[in-house]
């Protein structure tokens, strides 16, 4: 039996069944390459110390069957690859796409000083200076920094490395081929992260799966500020995070093959630092306790602070808190700007939940933190339900 999987670009055999695990095993043949088959791991890849599956980057049991790729070194858990993700065929060859500009003039070595690209109907041009004014890229919604491109004419500003994002690209997390969109006006929810955001996403063309640019361009071997060691994509892990301690309903973490520790996709994408209305210095993100004390409060919420979770922390002013509290629910969302859903024909308009904020008069639903109201309608959205006020 040969099947393809979507971590891997050969096809994937299926050897004998080994008595002493139960399971059937299988192992990877090239179209190029000769076919191996084997009662298990240790029979066809030597230098078997400290080898581990490419799925969950647990240790592999050399005594037992498993995926393997001779050519590629490449190795997965039998059970890792039982998934929704198992395809039926090849998966379409084909590189990354380059990225949807046209270069109208260049500057000194030959970089872009003015591009035309996909997601503006004018002219971008090419600028190095630090802005005075806090804006957002349109592609990553970020904080604008770096060389980035602007417009002349209106308020659109894009990273220099978003404008150049290829529109077609593969990634581990998904079996097909994902495109790059410019949501324009309208906002999605990353699969990684699990965060709401406008701008550029990478969206599969055959289901719902998005991904957006900062959770899509993280590689799959990752050096992070929060852990000594080298942390490697498992799109199969049963571990917690241990920056939030929190398991989302996807089961992607960064992982490390060296000690128990796990990092999800938001936490992986926290910024380092960071500035908040309520205190004058940066706040740096922190991911142990260094006093002694036995309680922990966040001074903005002033609730009880987990010291196992990470926050973030003014070692001048003694300031702590959550991060979702110096982010905010929705950090990528500009509050009181139009949003157009596939939902609701009209713009939705996120407005934060006040502290006496009233039940929708519908339905008497009061919603956690924010809600949606379309002004044509008069109407109250909260996660697709609507409620005419």
């Amino acid at each position: 039996m040969e099947i393809e999987h979507f971590s891997h670009r050969h096809p994937l055999i299926q050897t004998e069944v080994l008595e002493t695990d139960g399971e059937k095993g299988v192992i990877c043949s090239g179209t190029c390459h000769s076919l191996v088959h084997t009662y298990s791991l240790g029979q066809v890849k030597e230098l078997l110390d400290n080898v581990f599956c490419r799925l969950c980057y647990k240790k592999i049991n050399p005594n037992y069957a498993a995926y393997y790729c001779q050519e590629c070194d490449y190795v997965a858990h039998t059970v890792c690859t039982y998934n929704v993700y198992v395809q039926d065929g090849p998966l379409k060859e084909g590189k990354e796409d380059e990225s949807r500009l046209e270069e109208i003039n260049l500057k000194g070595d030959e970089e872009a000083g003015e591009i035309k690209h996909f997601s503006h109907q004018h002219n971008l041009v090419l600028n190095c200076e630090e802005l005075k004014d806090k804006k957002l890229c349109e592609g990553c919604t970020l904080l604008i920094s770096g060389p980035f491109y602007s417009c002349e004419q209106c308020s659109f500003f894009l990273h220099d490395k978003c404008a150049k994002l290829p529109t077609k690209k593969k990634h581990p997390l998904h079996p097909h081929q994902l495109t790059l969109f410019l949501r324009d006006q309208c906002v999605f929810r990353c699969h990684a992260c699990d965060q709401h955001r406008p701008g550029f996403s990478y969206k599969c063309e055959d289901c719902r799966f998005n991904l957006d640019v900062q959770c899509c361009t993280l590689p799959e071997e990752l050096k992070h500020e929060g852990h000594q060691h080298s942390l490697f994509l498992a799109i199969r892990s049963e571990q917690r995070c241990n920056g939030c301690h929190v398991s989302w309903s996807s089961r992607e973490r960064f992982v490390c093959t060296e000690c128990k520790f796990a990092m999800c996709f938001r936490c992986a994408t926290l910024p380092l630092m960071i500035k908040h209305k309520y205190n004058k210095h940066p706040l740096k993100l922190t991911y142990a306790v260094e006093n002694d004390s036995e309680e922990y409060f966040c001074v903005l919420c002033e609730k009880e602070r987990n010291p196992k979770h990470w926050f973030y922390y003014c070692a001048e002013c003694d300031f702590d808190a959550h991060t979702e509290c110096v982010l905010g629910r929705l950090p990528y969302i500009k509050w009181g700007s139009p949003y157009m859903y596939q939902f609701h024909e009209h713009p939705l308009t996120y407005v934060p939940k006040a502290k006496y904020s009233p039940t929708c008069k519908s339905c008497g639903v009061l919603s956690k933190d924010w809600f949606l109201e379309c002004d044509q309608c008069k109407a109250t959205v909260w996660r697709r339900h609507i409620c005419n006020s």
